[in-house]
């Protein structure tokens, strides 16, 4: 049978050893939380800033709930010219709910950030009803 190796694990036993990134192997794990109270601002297209990232962060999973809201509301998770990085529009309805973020391939777990970088949702359908709330938290590793 055959043996594969991660990329990392072929650095680090490599002769010489390749360094490997903080990041991924022996990085510390940070979450950062955000609590939002919508307002008239939560109407399709707009964008809701919920944290900031530094540069270099691995972003490994996230969470995001809301409160009961308005039917055929959607939300979407990314940054500013990637507003569906993270999370696609995943519809939020008129009941109260909760999705994982950043947590597959196809959602870019394992994203590692070259800037900082502010986490966005940005809400789509109906308008949001005013006064819902939208917590959450993003896992990441750095240094």
């Amino acid at each position: 049978m055959a043996t594969y190796s991660s990329s990392q694990y072929a650095n680090y036993t490599a002769t010489p050893a390749t360094l490997v990134k903080p990041n991924e192997l022996g990085g510390r794990g940070r979450i950062a939380y955000f609590a939002v109270t919508t307002s008239a601002f939560a109407s399709s297209g707009d964008t809701i800033n919920l944290t900031t990232l530094p540069k270099g962060a691995r972003v490994i999973a996230g969470r995001i709930a809301w409160a009961a809201n308005a039917a055929s509301t959607t939300i979407s998770v990314g940054y500013t010219g990637a507003a569906t990085r993270y999370l696609g529009a995943t519809a939020v309805g008129a009941s109260a709910g909760a999705a994982d973020f950043a947590n597959t391939v196809a959602l870019n777990f394992g994203d590692e950030l070259t800037a900082i970088t502010v986490l966005v949702a940005t809400p789509g359908g109906a308008t949001w009803t005013a006064g819902t709330s939208i917590l959450g938290y993003v896992e990441y590793v750095i240094d």
